[in-house]
C-alpha cells in the first residue's frame, strides 16, 4: 500500500476550512460541539476562565464563564447555560446583567 495514513487531527487541519463552508458540514459540527459542551463530555471546570458569585435563597452559588477555543458560555447552577460570545468581556457583561439580583445580594452581604 502506497498511501499515507494520517491522523485525524490532520485530516481535520486540511478540511475543515472546506467544511466550514459547507451548510451540511457545519451544521453537523455545531451538533457534535454543542452535545459535548452540554453533556459535559470534558471536564467543564477545567476551562472556567471567569467566576462570579451571586447569592440566592439557598445560598452563594458561581456564576463563571467557560471558554472552549475563542466560544464563550455563562452557567450557573440550577439555570440554562447562557451564550454563545465571542470574548470574555462581552459573556461577563451579559452575566452581570443576567444575575444582577443575585450578584447584588452577594455583594450586600459581603460590604
Amino acid at each position: 500500500m502506497n498511501k499515507k495514513l494520517i491522523t485525524l487531527d490532520e485530516a481535520l487541519r486540511v478540511s475543515m476550512p472546506r467544511m466550514i463552508s459547507d451548510r451540511s458540514a457545519l451544521n453537523t459540527i455545531v451538533e457534535i460541539l454543542q452535545e459535548c459542551i452540554e453533556s459535559n463530555d470534558f471536564d467543564v471546570s477545567s476551562n472556567i476562565v471567569e467566576t462570579l458569585t451571586g447569592k440566592g435563597d439557598f445560598g452563594e452559588f458561581s456564576i463563571n464563564i467557560h471558554e472552549f477555543h475563542g466560544i464563550f458560555w455563562v452557567s450557573a447552577p440550577d439555570f440554562d447555560d447562557d451564550g454563545y460570545f465571542l470574548n470574555k468581556d462581552e459573556a461577563i457583561s451579559f452575566a452581570k446583567v443576567r444575575y444582577q439580583p443575585f450578584i447584588d445580594n452577594y455583594l450586600n452581604d459581603h460590604k
